[in-house]
């Protein structure tokens, strides 16, 4: 095996360990939520987790702020907070019910045929299945931390949707960091 099919190889591998373990903080936030709307108080989840009160009042009030969309996600990077922002609008409209599906799809048709790239075909395939989740499933992957989450919405199908007031509220925000 080559050297660079090897670096990608485990690249690939990173990335899906990257995503594997974003679907996992995605679980944990649910599991507290669901322990906190039980009763459980922070002192005994965070007994349960083995960590601190901290860390669980941490979770617990990223959920308040925006109870429908998941924890927000840091970014050093004022392009990559861009993208994220950007796409945090999205999803609140597509958790509203404002985003026809058919219309992504046929923005995804339009970009493969524009985009043939071995990366950019990854990332439109991963599109495809991302498309087809349930709304709330939807935004929880292509909200996804990391490098995995930055790569997929450099080639997001959904950018069309948001408003020139939505885009520069996120551009603000972005840059405000």
């Amino acid at each position: 095996m080559t050297r660079a099919v090897e670096t990608e190889r485990v690249q690939l591998e990173l990335a899906r360990a990257s995503y594997e373990l974003s679907q996992a903080r995605l679980r944990l936030t649910d599991a507290v939520v669901r322990a906190a709307e039980a009763g459980l108080s922070q002192r005994a989840i965070a007994a349960a987790l083995g960590t601190n009160q901290v860390a669980v009042h941490r979770i617990l009030a990223g959920r308040r702020d925006e109870p429908a969309l998941p924890p927000r996600v840091r970014y050093d990077r004022p392009d990559a907070r861009f993208h994220y922002e950007l796409h945090r609008e999205i999803a609140r409209h597509i958790l509203e019910g404002k985003v026809s599906p058919s219309r992504a799809e046929a923005e995804l048709a339009r970009m493969r045929r524009k985009l043939r790239t071995p990366g950019a075909v990854r990332w439109l395939d991963e599109w495809a299945v991302i498309l087809s989740l349930p709304a709330e499933r939807m935004v929880e992957a292509f909200l996804v931390g990391g490098e995995i989450g930055e790569n997929l919405r450099q080639v997001s199908p959904l950018l069309g949707i948001v408003t020139e007031d939505e885009r520069n509220a996120a551009l603000n925000r972005a840059y405000r960091k």
